[in-house]
C-alpha cells in the first residue's frame, strides 16, 4: 500500500481508495458502518476493512489493517458509481 491512491473491489463494487497513513484510531465523529472484503489482500494480510461514515453518507473512511504495522491504516474510499461486480 505504498501508492497514495488505488482502485480495488470492496463487497463487489469498484472503488477507489486514498491512503492517508497509520493512526491510533479512526478521525473523530466518524461512525462504524461495515465490514467489508476487498480484493487487495495476501497470505499476511486480512482480506477485510472497515467502513467508517461521517456527516453524510458520501463522506466515507476505510481501516485497514496491514502485515507489520501496529496501526491500522485509514484513507478516504468512494464508490464509482453503477459499478456493481455481476457474479
Amino acid at each position: 500500500m505504498n501508492d497514495k491512491s488505488f482502485t480495488a473491489i470492496v463487497d463487489d463494487r469498484k472503488a477507489k481508495l486514498t491512503v492517508w497513513g497509520p493512526a491510533d484510531e479512526p478521525p473523530e465523529g466518524y461512525k462504524k458502518l461495515k465490514v467489508a472484503y476487498h480484493d487487495f489482500g495476501n497470505a499476511y494480510n486480512p482480506d477485510t476493512l472497515t467502513i467508517y461514515q461521517g456527516k453524510s453518507k458520501r463522506d466515507l473512511v476505510f481501516e485497514v489493517y496491514r502485515d507489520g504495522c501496529f496501526e491500522p491504516y485509514y484513507g478516504r474510499i468512494s464508490f464509482f458509481p453503477n459499478s456493481k461486480i455481476k457474479k
